[in-house]
Order: structure tokens, then sequence, then C-alpha cells
């Protein structure tokens, strides 16, 4: 038996087996969904981030609460020793690295169980410990106070503080002797006052031992105690 088809039937069959693998014209392929999540919401004129989009910065998140209080405090990191080494302290001397030597001792501090004794061998001129802070809380500046206890054992000269800020600029506050005898002395509370630029980002403090013999250090903390105190005039 001979099958007829229409003309109509024949085309719509012919078209059906036709193809050349390829999605018709009005089929838009899948995007790459990893571009899509990764890449930015650009704008589509000028390709950067819309306005007011930006992610909030590290800096920014830590700088102050939820409720838009004042910065936390910035803190001075393993001032009593207590943990039982120097860490974060960093320490340094003139020229010769035996010159000076740090460790920490548990006869008696000046409170808790440790201090930190920086002893001299008399080769060098001076040698002390160091601290690198990087805090939001810099950044509105302000007028701050180190505080300390030191005690000294056949010392020449008096101990030494400085800092130094950085930011949109360097500053460095000059070194200041504090107020402590030669020779030998026992434990004596501390403290050194000075400024902090606003816009700063890091803070270097250093507390020096000049000279012979032992220099015991405990306690060492540092404060905010107001806004700059500026020159009168300004």
């Amino acid at each position: 038996m001979t099958l007829r088809y229409s003309p109509l039937l024949l085309i719509l069959l012919a078209s059906a087996c036709h193809g050349d693998g390829q999605p018709p014209a009005d089929v838009v392929e899948a995007p790459d969904t990893a571009t899509l999540e990764t890449g930015p919401d650009t704008s589509p004129n000028t390709g950067q981030p819309p306005a007011g989009n930006e992610a909030a910065t590290p800096a920014a998140e830590a700088g102050a609460d939820a409720d838009g209080d004042e910065p936390a405090a910035v803190q001075i990191i393993n001032g009593d020793f207590e943990t039982g080494d120097s860490a974060p302290w960093s320490f340094s001397m003139h020229s010769d690295p035996t010159s000076f030597t740090l460790h920490m001792d548990s006869e008696r501090p000046f409170e808790g169980n440790f201090s930190a004794r920086i002893d001299s061998t008399g080769r060098e001129p001076w040698g002390g410990i160091r601290q690198h802070l990087a805090d939001p809380a810099l950044a509105t500046g302000g007028h701050w106070r180190l505080s300390l206890a030191a005690r000294g054992q056949g010392t020449s000269e008096a101990l030494s503080v400085f800092s130094r800020t950085r930011g949109q600029s360097t500053r460095t506050v000059p070194e200041e002797r504090l107020d402590v005898p030669t020779g030998d002395y026992d434990w004596r509370e501390l403290s050194w006052e000075f400024q902090v630029p606003e816009g700063a980002r890091r803070l270097e403090l250093a507390i020096t031992h000049y000279g012979t013999g032992s220099l015991w250090l405990d306690a060492i903390a540092l404060e905010r105690l107001g806004d700059l105190v500026k020159p009168d005039g300004e």
C-alpha cells in the first residue's frame, strides 16, 4: 500500500529532521554564574560600583559600634608581661646585639607574676623595648598618657620614652627622660603625656634603658586623656 502525505506534512517532517546542532537564535545561553557572583555590581555607563553600594572597610567597622559611640580605647598588649614572654614587644639596641639582654623575671615584680628585665653589659649606650599599635581609634588623635612602673639596679642614666605616629604624615615626639634616680631604686610608678595628631593610623611607643645596670619594667598602660591640646592661637 502506498502512503500519501500532504505537502504541508512533508514540510513539517523535513524541518524536524534537519538541524546543525546549534540552539535556535532566540534561545539565550545560561550566564556564567561565577562571574555574576564574584564580579562587581557595576553601573551601565561608568563601569564603577553604583553610589551608596560600597562595602564598609574593616577599619570603619572596628572604629565605632552600631550605636555610633566613641571608638574603643587603644590598649597596650602584654603590658604586664603576664604571658611569661615579651611578645608583641620588640627588643633592640644601639649596635652590638649582645650589649643588652631582655628576659622575663619572676623575682619581685611590681604586680602579678612577671616583669621585664633589661640588663646592660656596658658596651653600648642603649637598649629598649617598643610596641607598634594599629587601631582605628587613633584617627581621632588626642592627648594621651603612657604609665609604667620601673625599678633599677646600678643604673647610670635615667630611662627614656618616645612615640612616633604614622598616618597622613609621620610625627615623632622627641625622647623624654623620666624622673628616676641613678644607681639603685625600688619600684616607682611613672607617667608621660604626649599628643597623637588627628588622622594617625599607627602608633609606636618605646621605652629605653640607657647606660649601665639593670632596669625592670611592669604595668605598662596607655590612656587617652582628652582631645588634642592645641597651642594658643590655633
